[in-house]
């Protein structure tokens, strides 16, 4: 299979019309693409075919221990039903740049296009054969990132079991599936839950390709891998962590004998093999449109959907009370945050001791992100640390187990009544969690429908309504394309001396407050402000604003 897949790359590299890769006339960005598609091609065939030919015979994988079916499979039945509820609710502002942007665009056009950050070309895809089925409509939108999210669920369970025990793994996914944020991610139409659901498969292929020696894991690996990164370019956080075990490992197994008969895959070069295979693939899903991700990714100005730096979204305190805004319950919520912290860096402690690589992986994500984000001045937002969610409930979980049952209580009672009691100590943490849900159906991310009817119903005839800052941009491309839209204090004071009255809808008050500060002195000084709209997006309520007379 892979000398065949490598013999039709190179062919593919060779021989295939340029006109074939580029549904347009090139022009040098795309041209430079095409030339750049057809090296790495080579590159990659001969190196798939050089692969299979050192891989030769291997030993047959363990056969894996059996499967707790029957909770497993209720449990993703269960996460399946709370990913589907309101699934049809208003798309916020990211998804419909997603819709409009590139979901709509013919498939070659996508696969060849990379004018904004915003594509999760993966995702597109996915997006695009959920609406050829069954239409344009949010859910549709919506459904890949549902089943992305109920299969990362499994894929939490599945490497959870590898460091942990059934019940830790199966308890971890529960969090999981039944986690807020989770839900939330998973009814939004974007790459971030199939991006976690590559990484935790990835993290599970690379534990055992340290463990096992088998090098087609590898190969596994590396396509896991250019996957992932197809989905979102944030994928490179969790591979540089592997890289950085892999490198940990193989230079403290040469002094440790110990560390070398744990994890004896670490000691030869095919994990590397995985990550220049993997590299190559990313290369080479991305070779047509690298030339434009260079140029979208250096342009600062004259992109309609570039953010100016907006200060409170480059704080890492920030997008922690974001996180825990997010989150209803308030005191309660934040005191079980806490407690779940505490428990998780016990277990990480403990972990280090039996199966360091494992707690490394866990944990370097975290700091890594956080500080690569920080140091390159990008806004630090939630979704950037959403993919490690499964990391952290593994996390906890462990720590349940480790402290529960060394508790003075539960020692004199013995260990199976201290399972039992972490155990419970866990389902109380998920009954919690669960209960945090309905918050999650009570109003869209946006409500952009529920602003535009307000309006609607209220405006009288001769008054004009306009967007500004983010709000422009869906209501112009979904929501209400005869709404107009003001750049500037200036042009909203045009558009009040030609109108009868005006309403002013605008949202994102923190961007608003750096790139469109007059507007809102302005909205402060002759307006009244008539109904804000709250959605389960932070900071994205759709604030309503009113001017009568001209």
């Amino acid at each position: 299979m892979l000398i065949l897949g490598g013999v039709l790359l190179v062919a593919a590299g060779l021989v295939l019309p340029s006109a074939w890769l580029s549904p347009v006339e090139p022009d040098a960005a795309r041209l430079q693409g095409i030339w750049f598609f057809r090296a790495v091609s080579v590159l990659l065939g001969f190196s798939l075919v050089a692969t299979a030919r050192a891989i030769g015979e291997e030993p047959p994988a363990k056969r894996p221990a059996a499967l707790p079916l029957l909770p497993l499979v209720t449990l993703l039945a269960l996460a399946l039903v709370v990913r589907l509820i309101g699934l049809g609710s208003d798309l916020w502002y990211d998804e419909v740049v997603s819709l409009t942007e590139f979901v709509r665009l013919p498939v070659a056009d996508l696969l060849t296009t990379y004018t904004v950050q915003n594509n999760h070309i993966l995702y597109s895809l996915s997006a695009k054969a959920a609406i050829a089925l069954l239409g344009e409509a949010p859910a549709a939108v919506r459904l890949p990132a549902v089943l992305f999210g109920v299969a990362s669920v499994a894929a939490v369970f599945a490497f959870g079991r590898r460091i942990a025990s059934d019940r830790e793994a199966l308890l971890a996914s529960a969090l999981v599936a039944l986690s807020y944020h989770h839900v939330w991610f998973s009814q939004n139409a974007r790459g971030y839950t199939g991006l976690m659901f590559l990484g935790v498969v990835a993290t599970a292929l690379f534990v055992d390709g340290l463990r096992e020696r088998r090098r087609r894991l590898w190969v596994a690996y590396a396509a896991t891998f250019a996957a992932a990164m197809y989905v979102h370019l944030s994928a490179v956080f969790l591979f540089t962590c592997h890289g950085l075990v892999y490198v940990g490992l193989f230079v403290w197994g040469l002094r440790s004998p110990g560390l070398a008969r744990q994890y004896p895959g670490a000691r030869d070069a095919w994990p590397l093999l995985g990550f220049v295979l993997g590299g190559l693939m990313v290369l080479e899903l991305h070779a047509l449109i690298l030339p434009q991700m260079f140029e979208t990714f250096g342009r600062t100005v004259g992109d309609a959907t570039a953010l100016p730096k907006v200060s409170p979204w480059r704080s890492p305190l920030w997008t922690l009370l974001e996180a825990i805004r997010q989150l209803p319950g308030g005191f309660a919520t934040a005191a079980g945050a806490a407690l779940g912290a505490g428990l998780g860096a016990w277990a990480w402690w403990q972990l280090m001791r039996r199966d360091p690589a494992a707690a490394w992986l866990l944990a370097l994500p975290f700091p890594l992100t956080l500080g690569t984000l920080v140091v390159a001045g990008f806004h630090i937002w939630p979704r950037y640390f959403f993919q490690y969610l499964g990391f952290a409930a593994l996390l906890l979980v462990q720590g349940a187990f480790v402290i529960v049952p060394r508790l003075p209580g539960a020692r004199t009672r013995g260990e199976p009544w201290g399972r039992r009691a972490a155990t419970v100590l866990v389902l109380a943490l998920i009954v919690g969690s669960a209960a945090t849900l309905p918050a999650n159906y009570r109003t869209p991310k946006q409500p952009f429908s529920q602003a535009r009817e307000f309006v609607e119903s209220n405006r009288h005839p001769g008054e004009v309504v306009v967007t500004a800052g983010l709000a422009t941009l869906p209501y112009e491309r979904l929501y209400a394309p005869s709404w107009s839209s003001v750049d500037d204090a200036r042009e909203l004071a045009g558009v009040e001396r030609e109108s009868r009255g005006t309403w002013l809808v605008y949202s994102f008050p923190t961007y608003m407050e750096v790139a469109h500060e007059d507007i809102l002195q302005a909205a402060e000084e002759r307006y009244e402000e008539r109904a804000v709209f709250p959605g389960t997006l932070g900071d994205g309520a759709l604030f309503v604003w009113h001017r009568s007379g001209p």
